[in-house]
């Protein structure tokens, strides 16, 4: 058993953990999980993606019911670089990730005059990383005093390591 998880969020409670408290910590930092394409689907339209690669086991929360339908074939990779490189050479039209995972991948697989971007006009979900336990309630009370009172620290780590917000989010060229 676990004794802290990071990060995580109540919403993917698993039924492993189904009836066993749980204690998440403040906010430490944001997710948006989202649609990157290439520069010249930057404009797609939902309409326009038949293709989506995403990394194997994870569910595309904001495309079920298209991938259900038959409307959007899925095709999933076991890592985010083999997902990059799959968009790169158009075996799909679009991928489904983590937007940071995504430009830290791209910096180092994308060729010269190449650009991937978020678009925010496809799918997407956003939320926030906690930290989570079922016995050490003191160390999430710690890490709440620590976020509550050190809220430029915080920031300056986002800004370094450049942690895409929800307040920052618009048309993003990740090769930047």
């Amino acid at each position: 058993m676990l004794d802290l998880k990071y990060p995580d969020n109540p919403n993917w409670q698993t039924s492993s953990r189904e009836g066993k408290t749980i204690y998440y910590s403040d906010p430490v930092g944001n997710y948006i999980d989202g649609t990157m394409v290439l520069q010249d689907r930057k404009n797609a339209e939902l309409k326009d993606i038949q293709t989506l690669g995403l990394i194997r086991g994870f569910t595309p929360e904001a495309y079920l019911s298209l991938v259900e339908s038959g409307v959007i074939k899925i095709f999933e990779y076991s890592k985010a670089d083999q997902l990059v490189r799959a968009l790169l050479s158009k075996r799909v039209d679009a991928i489904y990730l983590n937007v940071d995972a995504a430009q830290h991948k791209t910096i180092k697989y994308q060729p010269a005059g190449v650009q991937i971007f978020f678009n925010e006009g496809l799918p997407y979900v956003e939320g926030e990383y906690r930290m989570s336990t079922m016995k050490h309630v003191a160390v999430i009370d710690q890490l709440n005093a620590f976020l509550r009172d050190n809220p430029v620290l915080k920031q300056a780590m986002m800004d370094k390591y450049r942690i895409m917000t929800i307040d920052s989010r618009q048309e993003t060229d990740l090769s930047q």
